[in-house]
C-alpha cells in the first residue's frame, strides 16, 4: 500500500506522500521519503536543487537591450529606404497637379475667348463667369496669387492670355517652372 505514493494513490494515513516538492520522474525519491542519516528536509532540498523540473529561473518579463536595439536598427533602416521616396513621391505630385491647374486655366481661356471674343481680364472673371470653380493654386507655392499673368498680343483683347508658375526652381526634367 504505502509503495504506491507518488502514483496518484493515497496511503495509510490518507495523504498522498507528497511533500511539498516537485519531483521529476528521472530523480529517486527513496533518499526523501525513506530514512537516512541526514534530516528529511535537507535531503529534500538537495533533490530540489538537483531538480531542473522542480524549480524554473525566475526571470523579469520585458525586453533586453539587445532586442530593442535590433529592433530600433531595423525600423532606421526602413526609414532610410521610405522616407525619401515619400518626399519624392510629393514633389512629382505638386507637378502632376501643377500641370494639371496649367492645363485646366488654358482651356478656360481658350472657352472664354470663343464665347466672348476677347480673353478676360484677370483670372477672377474666370471664376465669376463659372469657367473655373474657383481660382487655381500654385501647388509648389500654395498659393493663387503667385501666377505669372501673360497678357495677349493686342492689348484690346483682354488681360490674361496664359498664366505661368510664380514658383522659383526647377521640376524633375530640369526644366523651369516659369516655362511651364
Amino acid at each position: 500500500m504505502g509503495s504506491n505514493i507518488g502514483n496518484g494513490e493515497k496511503g495509510r494515513d490518507g495523504r498522498d506522500g507528497r511533500d511539498g516538492v516537485e519531483h521529476s520522474p528521472n530523480v529517486a525519491r527513496a533518499g526523501c521519503l525513506a530514512g537516512s542519516k541526514t534530516p528529511k528536509l535537507e535531503r529534500c532540498s538537495l533533490l530540489r536543487r538537483h531538480d531542473r523540473h522542480a524549480v524554473t529561473p525566475s526571470r523579469p518579463s520585458g525586453f533586453t537591450l539587445v532586442e530593442i536595439l535590433v529592433v530600433l536598427a531595423i525600423l532606421a533602416f526602413l526609414l532610410s529606404v521610405a522616407v525619401p521616396r515619400y518626399f519624392g513621391s510629393l514633389d512629382r505630385s505638386k507637378e502632376t497637379v501643377l500641370r494639371d491647374n496649367l492645363f485646366q486655366v488654358r482651356e478656360s481661356l481658350d472657352q472664354y475667348f470663343s464665347d466672348t471674343g476677347r480673353y478676360p481680364d484677370k483670372i477672377e472673371d474666370l471664376v465669376a463667369r463659372h469657367y473655373l470653380r474657383a481660382a487655381p493654386v500654385d501647388p509648389v507655392t500654395g498659393s493663387t496669387t503667385t501666377w505669372v499673368v501673360v497678357p495677349p498680343r493686342e492689348l484690346d483683347k483682354g488681360g490674361v492670355f496664359d498664366i505661368r508658375s510664380g514658383a522659383a526652381g526647377n521640376g524633375k526634367d530640369g526644366t523651369a517652372y516659369r516655362d511651364w
